[in-house]
C-alpha cells in the first residue's frame, strides 16, 4: 500500500505508518504481538507479514469498535438503521 501510494503522487513522502483499523481485537493483539496464545501456531507464517510491517513501523494497527466501524457495510449485512449511517459515515449520497 506504502509502495501504491507514493507512486500515485498523491502525498510526496510517506513517513507515517499506514494505519488500519480493526475491531476484532485477537487480530490486533497478534499484529502488535502482544498476545500470542498456544492456539494460534496453526497460522500460517505468510499471514506473520503483517505482524513484521507493524513491527518494522510501516502499518500501525488501532482497535475500532464494532459500532464504529463504517466499513461493515462492505463486509457484511447491517440492520437498515445501522447500514445508513455507516453509509453517511463514509460520505455516500443517494443519486437523484
Amino acid at each position: 500500500m506504502r509502495k501504491f501510494i507514493g507512486d500515485l503522487g498523491v502525498v510526496p513522502n510517506i513517513a507515517e505508518p499506514i494505519e488500519i483499523f480493526c475491531d476484532n481485537t485477537a487480530a490486533v493483539s497478534l499484529a502488535q504481538g502482544t498476545a500470542v496464545p498456544k492456539n494460534t501456531r496453526h497460522i500460517l507464517r505468510k499471514y506473520n507479514k503483517i505482524k513484521q510491517n507493524v513491527e518494522r513501523g510501516y502499518i500501525k494497527m488501532s482497535r475500532v469498535l464494532t459500532e464504529d466501524n463504517i466499513a461493515d457495510p462492505l463486509t457484511k449485512m447491517l440492520p437498515r438503521a445501522k447500514h445508513e449511517q455507516h453509509v453517511r459515515s463514509m460520505g455516500i449520497r443517494e443519486m437523484l
